[in-house]
């Protein structure tokens, strides 16, 4: 039981768990000064019943009662007598008119110091949001200008040179706090830009911030400035661009203050024209302002801090009043970003938060009077009122007693909060959700447990809610539980206005399973999409008849068409003839459930008619519910490979070819095991037919017995030197015959430096072995040759002498017979050994032979004339040439000379003779020539020197037939080469 005078200041009071029974009588005054409103005696007698205790979790209002919660009463319901009879009423009205001047008073006291806490709380959530916001949007642009400062560091200023502006374009475009980017060169010339407005030849080596970075500082966060070309206000944030030390320039990223004035518009803070939002630096230099500087504020654009400012700015957080020179009071917030160091400032005219104070105030007295008026007429229906109020409140109690059982049984979490945010009533299924008891949520607002992501979105909504945009919003965000862990729920807020009060009820539904599901989904799909977009490889979606569904960027590449040409276009289309029947055999298998998926080689025909090799796999896709499969495909250019692969092929045809077609020999000789492994033209190089196994011994019983040890040196000076083997050695083939064989090799050691094998090629160097011997032979008998024509030009010098009847025909008979001996040596310098009889006979007698060549006949089978035969008979033809074109047929235009030849068959000894006919027709009569001269002389000399030859002569009128017979000595044999 309980009784006395109960004094209320616009709050219900209750805390902790309250239990009635039995008999409640209470009397006294009950006198308000709130929102509810209450005059006269009440005095209730009877039983007031109450089942069972009423726990109540219900935080006040601090900022609205000076720090006090508020508590709300819902003890149960209560049960009212009748009020007293209607004689009561003039003394109720009385105690009224006093009980009311009494709340004037008390409220106006109340609600002066709830604008102040109110203004008080709205600049330190304006300064904690524009602190928070000034952080991230510098996190934002260091992150940005770091990524732009590594890939200029990485690849020169021309990564966004021309059509790569839009690249910078892009990383501008993917916050929304950016303004402009800009990266500028050591001289401070600008590169790039977001801006179409600034011209190339734009030049800022004069800004502080770029003096700052080429004097040595990583990066910069520059104060307030205006836009030289675009006339806008921002401040930024640069980093140095150095490569190896150097100062290469840098990139600034800009943000505009119109980010900031959005910031000051959503918060609703112009509440006058001094109020102002600003962020300074710890030297005092500004770097945001709203609303700007201005000249009629009569302050300066490079303005550090306002005047009335100055001086106040503290270093660390905290709030004060503040006076202008001008004698106006003003409320200021100060908070720190951590990272940074920067002081965010909020302001507001102290007149400006008390306002709507005075309004109310004088509204209030206006009212204070009317009411007072009114005070009689309520008295007159105050017993009335009374009875009626009974009625009302029981059925309101029982209405709360349905509304608390709902609002604690639910299955959603439930919350009534202040304007401000505060919560006040929280059920169990709140206090589960958020992790907190409902003591601990006590006092409490709901930024303090929102996540830092969603608190910006949040307070947007809630700030729509309190303008009365909008009377109800729902969003999904996150809380932040006691433990640390973070909480998706499913919010519905909506206002509710009781009593003249306004609230915010709060519904709120867990949803971090169906999140996570949902996160996990994108998460999965996202990494696929970045696979199928950025994969190295081709990657296509094929339905089940073969159509492309999508492809990523890779497989337009291999096969050259675009996306949307291969949308209308199937892989039997672009596949090769040949390779369609095994894709497609492959892919029922796969349908049919016989294998999971498969890989294949295969041909892809290009959109410009060529072909290309690719690498493909296949898997199927079954959704399932009914949704027709699909194949997933991963394809693979491999046409490099396929060439390589080609050309190697062709390599080693080639050289499998030109090993058996030149007889080189491949060979390895396994150190450790003594085993030797021969190509085939190694076994045909030594004369035997291919075994599997062959030793070094037996490799060396193949060897000529003359070359053995000298090979076996070389080898074991190879292996343990570890140097290049190289020697030539004769083989003994199974006919007796010999081969040389040139041999390179090379010894492959392992780690420990012991040799492991012996590898090389043989070549079959017979012919040039003959060849060194026959130039030794040429050698011998080119010194035999010299010899042999000193004698003769001997000879030739004394016949010649002899004959001679004076100088002047001694020298022309000598140059000529020696001319011609020069010509015919000349010859023997082919390297047959011999000289061919017809080149003898064209070396004379060209020279006398007309244009059309029909005075001279030749006519034989081919002979190769030793070289001492040549030269008597290159003598002998010499003299009669010159006999003929002095006094024969060759002396006359219509004379004819014809030389025939012929081999009889070789003798028993092996030599042959050669016949050699001269006839001269159509010149001077040879039937009355003379005694033989001297020419005649020194033919029949040169001939008979030689062993079985003679000559004979026939002078007849047609002219000069002469016949020469010589006997040729059998060829040389020749070395005989074995293939």
């Amino acid at each position: 039981m309980s009784s006395g005078k109960a004094e209320h200041s616009g709050k219900f009071e209750h805390s902790g768990t309250s239990e009635h029974s039995g008999t409640s009588e209470h009397s006294g005054t009950s006198e308000h000064s709130g929102k509810a409103e209450h005059s006269g005696k009440a005095k209730h007698s009877g039983k007031a019943k109450h089942s069972g205790k009423a726990k109540h979790s219900a935080t006040g209002d601090r900022g609205r009662n000076g720090g006090r919660p508020e508590k709300v009463d819902w003890s149960g319901r209560a049960d009212h007598r009748r009020l007293a009879p209607a004689r009561w009423s003039v003394l109720v009205a009385a105690c009224a008119a006093l009980a009311l001047g009494a709340l004037f008073a008390l409220q106006a006291r109340e609600d002066y110091v709830v604008s102040v806490e109110h203004g008080w709380e709205t600049v330190e959530t304006a300064a904690e949001l524009l602190a928070d916001h000034a952080e991230r949007a510098i996190d934002t642009s260091r992150i940005i200008a770091g990524r732009i400062a590594e890939q200029v560091t990485a690849g020169g200023f021309d990564r966004y040179r021309g059509d790569r502006w839009e690249d910078l374009q892009a990383l501008g475009a993917s916050s929304p706090m950016v303004g402009t980017i800009w990266v500028l060169d050591a001289n401070g010339d600008v590169v790039a830009t977001t801006t179409s407005k600034v011209p190339p030849a734009s030049n800022v080596a004069d800004r502080p911030y770029f003096r700052a970075l080429k004097a040595g500082a990583a990066d910069h966060l520059s104060g307030l400035m205006r836009g030289r070309v675009t006339g806008r206000w921002f401040f930024g944030y640069s980093q140095a661009i150095r490569v190896d030390g150097v100062f290469r320039g840098l990139v600034q990223v800009t943000m505009h203050i119109e980010n900031f004035r959005r910031v000051y518009d959503t918060l609703e803070l112009d509440l006058g024209p001094k109020s102002q939002i600003g962020v300074y630096k710890p030297d005092g230099t500004m770097v945001v302002r709203w609303p700007l500087p201005t000249a009629e504020s009569g302050e300066s654009e490079d303005a550090e801090v306002p005047r009335f400012l100055a001086g106040t700015l503290p270093h660390q957080d905290g709030r004060a009043e503040i006076s202008a020179p001008n004698g106006r009071e003003f409320l200021q917030v100060f908070r720190t970003t951590p990272r940074y160091g920067l002081l965010a400032v909020v302001t507001i005219p102290c007149a400006d938060v008390l306002e709507p104070f005075y309004g109310r105030l004088a509204s209030n007295g206006s009212l204070l009077l009317v009411a007072l008026a009114v005070i009689g007429v309520f008295g007159i229906v105050a017993g009335r009122a009374a009875s009626r109020e009974m009625r009302e409140t029981r059925s309101l109690v029982e209405s709360e007693e349905r509304f608390r059982a709902v609002f604690h049984n639910a299955a959603v979490g439930i919350a009534q909060l202040s304007p401000e945010g505060r919560f006040l009533v929280v059920n169990e299924r709140l206090c589960a959700i958020v992790g907190y008891t409902a003591e601990e949520l006590n006092g409490k607002t709901f930024m303090e447990i929102t996540h830092p992501d969603d608190l910006d979105s949040d307070l947007v909504q809630v700030w729509r809610l309190r303008a009365g945009d909008v009377s109800a919003f729902r969003r999904e965000k996150r809380y932040v539980r006691r433990d640390g862990s973070a909480v998706w729920v499913d919010l519905n807020v909506s206002r509710l206005v009781a009593g003249g009060r306004s609230y915010n009820i709060t519904v709120v539904e867990d949803i971090t399973a169906r999140k996570a599901a949902e996160l996990a989904l994108r998460d999965s799909e996202q990494q696929y999409r970045a696979l199928f977009e950025n994969a190295a490889v081709g990657i296509a979606q094929v339905s089940a008849d073969g159509l492309f569904l999508s492809v990523n960027d890779r497989f337009c590449d291999i096969v050259g068409y675009t996306a949307e040409e291969l949308r209308t276009t199937s892989f039997q289309d672009i596949t090769h003839p040949a390779d369609i029947k095994e894709d497609l055999a492959q892919k029922r298998r796969v349908l049919s459930g016989v294998i999971s998926n498969y890989r294949m080689e295969k041909r892809y025909l290009r959109k410009n008619g060529s072909r290309v090799w690719v690498d493909l796999s296949v898997g199927c896709v079954r959704p399932g519910n009914g949704v027709e499969g699909r194949f997933v495909t991963v394809v693979n250019d491999i046409t490099e490979r396929k060439q390589i692969e080609k050309a190697l092929l062709r390599s080693e045809e080639r050289l499998r070819l030109a090993g058996e077609a030149g007889n080189v020999g491949v060979w390895d000789w396994d150190i450790a095991t003594g085993i030797l492994t021969w190509t085939l033209p190694q076994w045909r190089l030594h004369g035997l037919e291919p075994r599997e196994t062959l030793t070094y011994d037996d490799w060396r019983q193949t060897v000529h017995p003359e070359d053995r040890d000298q090979l076996d040196a070389a080898v074991m000076e190879a292996v343990t030197s570890g140097g290049a083997l190289e020697a030539e050695y004769r083989v003994v083939l199974s006919d007796g015959s010999i081969r040389w064989l040139a041999t390179r090799a090379k010894i492959f050691m392992n780690e420990a430096g012991q040799p492991l094998r012996l590898t090389g090629v043989d070549l079959d160097i017979s012919v040039r072995k003959e060849a060194e011997e026959q130039q030794r032979q040429m050698s011998r008998e080119l010194d035999h040759r010299v010899r042999n024509t000193l004698a003769t030009v001997q000879s030739i010098v004394v016949a010649t002498a002899r004959a001679a009847t004076d100088i002047k025909s001694f020298r022309e008979s000598i140059v000529h017979r020696i001319g011609s001996l020069a010509k015919t040596h000349t010859l023997l310098t082919n390297p047959s050994g011999g000289i061919a009889l017809t080149d003898l006979l064209h070396l004379e007698l060209d020279t006398h032979e007309d244009p059309a060549r029909k005075r001279i006949a030749l006519e034989g089978p081919h002979v190769l004339l030793p070289s001492s035969m040549a030269l008597a008979l290159g003598l002998a033809l010499h003299e009669l040439a010159v006999n003929a074109a002095k006094y024969g047929s060759l002396s006359v235009p219509e004379g004819r000379l014809a030389v025939r030849w012929s081999l009889a068959r070789p003798g028993p000894d092996g030599s042959r003779c050669l016949s050699v006919e001269w006839v001269e027709r159509g010149g001077p009569s040879a039937a009355d020539a003379g005694s033989p001269g001297f020419g005649s002389t020194l033919i029949d000399r040169i001939v008979t020197s030689q062993p079985d030859s003679h000559i004979s002569r026939e002078f007849g009128a047609e002219g000069l037939r002469v016949t020469i017979a010589l006997s040729l000595p059998d060829a040389k044999p020749r070395l005989r080469l074995v293939s």
